[in-house]
């Protein structure tokens, strides 16, 4: 799975969430990159939202997301953990469609990412949002740093919409991985409001 970073980015993969997710992809890494595509792409579309945004400390904890079927028609649940200079996120796959029961078969994916926070921002939508950074590697050799934004809001935590390859900037568009998947890495003005993490 992808991080969710990865999954907005991504454009040729069948769950589309955050730019973040997208960048993970790659032969010899497909599982983690997957993981961490469907983790922080689940956010398709964006609309209009706005109470109690929250500052930058309460984005540090563990966020996980609600039950989704991820790849491969797997039962899955995203985890993002924010620290200081790290940010982890990871997969959990489940033997029903309620998320309940642990699949052990599987075993759960996780990445480890550096990552910075810039400006705050009003969305399109009237929200106040963080643009965030988040540098990612394969096999230790840097890859790729993904442009996003982050909000939370009434205690949910969000990531920034999909860009539609029309609405992309020709100079944001790279290619990555082992199998050349196209990626949107222009940073997104809107919050995907499809998805959401709850804080554990």
């Amino acid at each position: 799975m992808l991080s969710p970073f990865l999954q907005r980015a991504a454009k040729k993969t069948a769950i589309i969430t955050s730019p973040v997710n997208a960048a993970l992809y790659s032969g010899n890494n497909m599982n983690s990159f997957l993981t961490l595509l469907i983790s922080l792409t689940l956010f398709i579309s964006g609309c209009s939202s706005s109470t109690s945004e929250s500052n930058d400390n309460e984005l540090f904890g563990v966020w996980v997301s609600s039950c989704f079927i991820g790849f491969d028609d797997q039962p899955s649940k995203s985890s993002i953990e924010f620290s200081e200079q790290q940010v982890t996120t990871g997969t959990i796959y489940f033997n029903d469609y309620d998320c309940i029961e642990l699949n052990t078969d599987i075993e759960t994916t996780q990445s480890t990412s550096s990552y910075r926070l810039g400006q705050e921002f009003m969305t399109i939508g009237g929200n106040k949002a963080t643009e965030i950074d988040v540098d990612f590697y394969i096999d230790d050799d840097f890859m790729l740093t993904v442009k996003d934004i982050v909000s939370v809001i009434n205690s949910q935590l969000y990531l920034g919409a999909y860009i539609p390859d029309n609405d992309c900037n020709e100079f944001e568009q790279i290619a990555i991985g082992s199998d050349f998947i196209d990626i949107c890495n222009q940073r997104p003005t809107e919050l995907n409001f499809d998805s959401s993490y709850y804080k554990q």
